[in-house]
């Protein structure tokens, strides 16, 4: 039972409405058509691992056949990969039973017996990255029932994404640290998954010599490609110097051993990471990742997610200064029609997972001339900068504005207890704020301080809405709540026009045809 990618259709790819088994090379071929709507075995927080990881292997095998686009036929995918293993079948099959060579994502166990993998995972999810100690939110070790594919995502997902989880347990090379987290950020083109992948392989390719340039501890004629080739023992590391700059790496020894009933998956921690590049803290050229350009490291995701203010400070230069140097599949294509921007990845801790987060947003007229001209950059960064500080400044004056129904406009200074009673208010303006966030950035940088009026009228007529609701809503003492309605508004508006704020001197523009209280 070896469940050979190659000539097995072992992935379920929906297709016209339709659930269709595929091959790997089939999967490529239909990406490539963009005839996929999505995969239904695949884990929301395993789309980046697989997007990459077809992506790497699509240009890695079109560059080895010194081919310039991709095909979309089956047999042409299949002579591709075969062409990156030296025609062999094995690296892309499941289950080898000869543990001496390699397997999909397994690579060679040269003690030639299974007994150092001593450790036996039962399901997919068991394998997979994701930490679910607790059991809480996502149950952990449930995939009992699963299928060749639920393997497959899981293997991808932790060989190229997963980070370290004690001793014996090391990380990916493109992340910064143990604790990090391969990040994702792209542009995606019109249409389905398929066409980003096209676009993404097309960019791969198109900036080689550029990879090569700005990262010349690659061999300029290539090193080793899918790592999971090479024979591992656990103890030996490879340099960075020996690897070809889109190399499909592993972190883990993993091995299915065939049994009388299927196949059982055997791991085995190692003593040294399976790529020694920690003095680099995840800055390889991933074709997919920040890096910050202060101190040279891979950008990190923390529980804040992709939210605008994160966005922003990786997108555009702060405070006149370029902080992050853009990811190569941020880089426009010649021709480039309507594109948007996909931002996806894992928080992770030590021991923890702190989210998985996925954002798509238009990719603006102005944004496009962000990332096509470094002036333009700097401009549109100094606009967020100011959008980022209005709509604090209104969000402090709501969050001022509930504390006082908290207190019941009694006129004492509201205390932690009161300010957490407007949490619920000040959570929901933040998500109106960060929907429109980018749609009002690109408005106000075509049309300046008009934009900017109108934008912050939306804004505060929201905050007030808000303000009014907590007025009904927040407990308080019932022969208080007259008092705190009227003192509520009035606290709020002091707030926003505040002297030290943001929006001083903007009352009369923004209330110019209202009657001003207080």
């Amino acid at each position: 039972m070896p469940l050979n990618l190659l000539v097995e259709p072992l992935i379920r790819a929906d297709i016209c409405g339709a659930t269709q088994h595929l091959t790997l090379s089939g999967v490529c071929a239909a990406m490539m058509a963009d005839r996929v709507t999505a995969f239904p075995a695949l884990r929301p927080h395993q789309r980046a691992a697989w997007h990459m990881f077809l992506a790497q292997v699509g240009a890695l095998a079109l560059h080895a056949a010194d081919r310039a686009a991709p095909p979309e036929d089956e047999t042409s995918w299949t002579d591709l990969l075969r062409g990156l293993t030296n025609g062999r079948d094995e690296p892309w099959s499941l289950v080898v039973p000869d543990i001496a060579q390699s397997a999909f994502l397994q690579p060679p166990v040269p003690e030639g017996t299974v007994a150092p993998l001593k450790t036996v995972v039962t399901s997919p999810d068991a394998l997979d990255v994701l930490i679910a100690s607790k059991n809480h939110d996502l149950k952990a070790a449930v995939a009992q029932d699963a299928g060749p594919d639920d393997w497959v995502f899981a293997l991808v997902s932790l060989q190229t994404m997963e980070g370290f989880l004690g001793a014996g347990n090391y990380g990916i090379a493109r992340m910064n640290g143990g604790f990090s987290a391969r990040a994702f950020l792209g542009l995606a083109p019109a249409g389905g998954i398929g066409a980003h992948l096209r676009r993404d392989i097309l960019a791969l390719l198109a900036g080689r010599e550029r990879l090569l340039q700005d990262y010349r501890f690659y061999p300029d004629t290539g090193g080793h490609r899918l790592l999971w080739t090479l024979p591992w023992n656990g103890g030996t590391s490879l340099s960075l110097e020996t690897l070809d700059p889109w190399f499909v790496e592993i972190c883990r020894r993993v091995r299915f051993i065939p049994t009388a009933t299927g196949f059982a998956v055997h791991t085995s921690g190692s003593t040294v990471a399976r790529v020694d590049a920690k003095a680099l803290k995840g800055n390889t050229g991933d074709f997919w990742t920040p890096v910050d350009q202060v101190e040279g490291k891979a950008f990190s995701l923390d529980s804040r997610g992709f939210n605008a203010r994160v966005l922003c400070r990786i997108m555009f230069k702060e405070n006149g200064k370029s902080v992050f140097k853009l990811p190569p599949a941020l880089t426009l294509l010649p021709g480039e029609g309507e594109t948007r921007l996909v931002a996806r990845g894992l928080a992770r801790g030590q021991g923890k997972t702190e989210g998985y987060h996925d954002r798509t947003t238009p990719v603006s007229r102005a944004m496009k001339r962000a990332l096509a001209d470094p002036s333009a950059r700097e401009r549109l960064g100094l606009i967020a900068e100011q959008q980022q500080k209005d709509i604090a400044q209104v969000q402090a004056a709501l969050r001022l504005g509930c504390a006082v129904v908290a207190t019941g406009g009694s006129g004492d200074k509201p205390d932690k207890a009161h300010y957490k009673l407007a949490a619920p208010f000040t959570t929901r303006f933040d998500q109106t704020a960060e929907a429109t966030f980018f749609d009002a950035l690109d408005q106000r940088s075509e049309q300046g301080e008009d934009a900017r009026h109108a934008h912050l009228r939306d804004l505060i007529a929201l905050a007030e809405r808000l303000v009014g609701q907590a007025a009904e809503t927040i407990t308080c003492p019932a022969q208080h709540r007259w008092r705190a309605r009227a003192r509520a508004p009035r606290a709020f508006r002091g707030k926003l026009f505040e002297d030290r704020g943001s929006l001083a001197g903007l009352r009369e523009a923004l209330y110019a045809k209202e009657t001003v209280d207080g």
